[in-house]
């Protein structure tokens, strides 16, 4: 017998070099909504559910091929949301990095200024 878990991780924490500009990314072109923010630290969200926190600090970029987050990932409900949300995307002028149709979903693939990957 199995069982369904309904489990959500939470927002994932980038340590950021232009918390600003960062800000302006994710609210504007990636589409999510500022949900709390202090002196350090901004959280983005969809619906009050947090995805993103950005904190600021970052003195420099982490070195070529060390270890760290690969990309984070943002699961839309339907391949129609995926559609607008791309067209809102290529109206900011923004560039991807790739697609892929992985079978059972399909996925878009960029940075944000700072070089961290989104899918």
């Amino acid at each position: 017998m199995s069982q369904s878990v309904n489990f959500a991780p939470g927002a994932v924490s980038l340590r950021v070099k232009k918390p600003a500009q960062m800000i302006d990314f994710y609210r504007d072109a990636i589409g999510l909504s500022e949900i709390d923010s202090d002196a350090e630290s901004t959280t983005l969200g969809v619906d009050h559910l947090p995805l993103v926190r950005l904190v600021s600090g970052a003195k420099q970029f982490p070195p070529q091929r060390s270890t760290g987050l690969f990309h984070l990932a943002i699961l839309l409900p339907s391949r129609q949301d995926l559609a607008h949300w791309l067209q809102h995307f290529i109206s900011k002028n923004k560039r991807l990095d790739g697609a892929g149709d992985h079978l059972v979903s399909e996925a878009l693939y960029l940075s944000d200024p700072e070089g961290n990957g989104i899918e």
